[in-house]
């Protein structure tokens, strides 16, 4: 993953979402979205660079939801 979406950054918006702003390490991510599950969390978007939509997904879908 590029250096800037290494970070993970989480906050809450206006109606008390869970917001990921960033990631980091698959391990990580894996862990707080299940932390964030146990407090209600039932989706998650992705908002990748347009330039690298593709392999962001793709990195996405195989190092974090194949261990969800």
């Amino acid at each position: 993953m590029p250096p800037e979406v290494r970070r993970i950054v989480t906050g809450h918006d206006a109606e008390g979402n869970a917001v990921i702003l960033s990631a980091g390490a698959p391990e990580r991510i894996v862990e707080r979205l299940k932390e964030l599950e146990s407090q209600g969390l039932s989706q998650i978007m992705l908002y990748p660079p347009l330039n690298r939509q593709y392999r962001v997904i793709e990195d996405f879908a195989d190092r974090v939801m194949a261990r969800l």
